[in-house]
């Protein structure tokens, strides 16, 4: 080799090397303007619009309006799972130890709801209801009966992976949703906590719901594993909007701690509901949720029309029925002028 090929070596290398950088900086350029263009295109739909599915999981951070059309069609799609055709499937119906162990377990709560639907809806044509909280459809069930012996049909929300397979299992003639109810007017996500205990008749994971990250207090009173999943809320109006319902006869809202946060999200002006059925337990001074009586839970009722028709003080239950309507002229009476609940109380 002469000596001068020796001496243009490095020179022939470092520009061999400069060409190489300036090519990675422009494959990077290149890189970067499509990811920000990907970036600019999710977060800028037209016309407000959902365009894909990944760009839905992006905007379950609270960019959309809860009636927003892709929204709502995506919620159709991929939230909701409607009505069964099938024979139900329900542990009572079993004529086993198992089953009628199912049927006595049924207490409680439970019971008291059981009764004031009963008293409340026995004479009324069938109508529509939501049970947040549904848990595998058939334990604890606030809404079996009206659905099975009175031709009610409803949607019911469980997020709880594993319980709502099951309930998927029991045939109900109701739409269902695996998701929790938004406690923003937008959808999002949240990490929820399970508290799991064992359960000899086999109910499901847990016979105790789920519990939002976002309430403000854990429940220290119901001990059991704790168990972490993420899981994507959805705002009550927009899973009604997207089956195309604005009136609900009846709500049962069992979210342990997160109602406030669902109802005080309801656009109230664009859908009704009748009677409400809460499970609500206040703060105390140290900051834990414990069963007594909230005064202002129920006058925030009373500002959006409804009257306290009862309340079970051991479990922190309230059931409240709007103003004007048909079954509010059954539950109450006026005596001396006041408004009185006809509820007694057994």
């Amino acid at each position: 080799m002469a000596a001068s090929d020796i001496m243009r070596k490095p020179s022939i290398v470092k520009n061999i090397l400069n060409i190489n950088r300036s090519t990675n900086i422009i494959i990077l350029i290149i890189l970067i303007l499509i990811t920000t263009l990907g970036i600019y295109r999710t977060f800028t739909p037209a016309h407000g619009q959902l365009q894909s599915i990944s760009e839905f999981e992006l905007q379950m951070k609270g960019t959309l309006d809860d009636d927003d059309p892709g929204l709502l069609e995506e919620v159709r799609q991929r939230f909701l799972h409607g009505p069964s055709s099938l024979e139900y499937h329900l542990i009572e119906d079993e004529n086993s130890y198992l089953g009628n162990t199912y049927i006595m377990s049924k207490c409680c709560s439970w019971a008291w709801y059981d009764k004031i639907i009963k008293e409340l809806f026995n004479e009324s044509p069938p109508g529509f209801f939501v049970e947040a909280g549904a848990h595998d459809g058939e334990f604890f069930s606030n809404t079996l009966y009206l659905e099975r012996r009175l031709g009610w049909t409803g949607l019911l929300v469980e997020v709880d992976r594993e319980i709502y397979k099951k309930l998927q299992k029991k045939n109900r003639k109701s739409w269902s949703s695996n998701c929790c109810l938004a406690t923003m007017p937008y959808p999002h996500q949240a990490i929820l906590r399970s508290l799991s205990k064992s359960n000899k008749i086999s109910v499901g994971k847990t016979a105790m719901g789920t519990i939002l990250s976002t309430a403000k207090q854990e429940d220290t009173a119901r001990l059991g594993f704790e168990v972490y999943q993420s899981a994507r809320c959805i705002p009550l109006y927009t899973l009604l909007k997207a089956i195309e319902k604005d009136h609900v006869d009846l709500i049962s809202l069992d979210v342990e701690g997160a109602e406030m946060g669902v109802l005080e999200n309801i656009p109230w002006h664009k859908m009704t509901v009748d009677v409400w059925m809460v499970e609500h337990r206040s703060l105390n001074e140290h900051g834990d949720l414990v069963n007594k009586l909230d005064p202002k839970f129920i006058s925030w009722f009373e500002s959006m029309g409804y009257n306290l028709y009862a309340v079970q003080e051991t479990y922190s239950d309230y059931v409240f029925i709007r103003n004007g309507t048909s079954v509010h002229k059954r539950a109450f009476t006026l005596q001396n002028g006041k408004l009185e609940s006809k509820y007694v109380e057994t």
